[in-house]
């Protein structure tokens, strides 16, 4: 994969989207998505290992070699387990501040 290329795509912030009816969801996606003179990049992985990898250099598609695919399953799956690994700590911080609280009656 062109360095270039690489760089732009660890420079695209994700997005995270959760699918189900918790209340306390998880997310469950993760997606890149860019678009501009040089690149359009649409990357999606989701907690099945469901992945869509679409490149375009300018017009043209790009093509990726088998360790580009790998990398991009990588990275992707590592972004999506750390953002899970955030949620999780986020619900437990927030069920240890509801135990401080007392309740009378």
């Amino acid at each position: 994969m062109k360095e270039q290329l690489k760089d732009k795509i660890l420079s695209i912030r994700p997005e995270y989207s959760t699918e189900g009816f918790s209340s306390n969801p998880l997310p469950n996606e993760v997606s890149i998505y860019y678009e501009g003179e040089d690149y359009t990049i649409d990357l999606f992985l989701d907690i099945n290992e469901v992945l869509r990898i679409e490149i375009l250099e300018g017009e043209d598609v790009y093509d990726l070699s088998d360790a580009d695919v790998t990398f991009l399953c990588g990275y992707l799956s590592g972004l999506l387990e750390y953002q899970i690994e955030i949620t999780k700590n986020y619900y437990e911080a927030e069920r240890g501040e509801q135990d401080n609280y007392y309740y009378y009656s």
